[in-house]
């Protein structure tokens, strides 16, 4: 026989795990409707990702204002796509054509 403290407790099991699942059905649709916003076809970014490192590059320095311009392109890139920047501006470094100003951001 259920007692009431019975009853409650698997009641509030029960809408807890509603709740759950239709949380868990919300974030899965909004996962699918940033996909469908942002699209596969990222070329632009990459382009405009890919030139404003290379201009980095080129003129020597990477300061925080660059930081600031190439930071919002890396959210439209793939994963693959950003770390072939980074592979990019981690050689540079390495090879002494880039210097990181003082208390300037690399990525994130």
């Amino acid at each position: 026989m259920l007692t009431r403290s019975k009853l409650v407790f698997l009641s509030s099991g029960i809408v807890l795990a509603a709740v759950l699942l239709a949380g868990g059905a919300a974030l899965s649709q909004k996962t699918v409707m940033v996909a469908a916003r942002t699209g596969c076809d990222n070329a632009p970014a990459l382009e405009k990702a890919t030139k404003a490192v290379s201009q980095v590059i080129d003129s020597g320095h990477w300061t925080n204002k660059d930081h600031d311009q190439v930071r919002p392109l890396l959210h439209f890139l793939h994963t693959d796509q950003k770390i072939e920047l980074m592979r990019k501006v981690s050689a540079a470094i390495q090879s002494k054509k880039l210097v990181l100003d003082k208390g300037a951001h690399l990525f994130y």
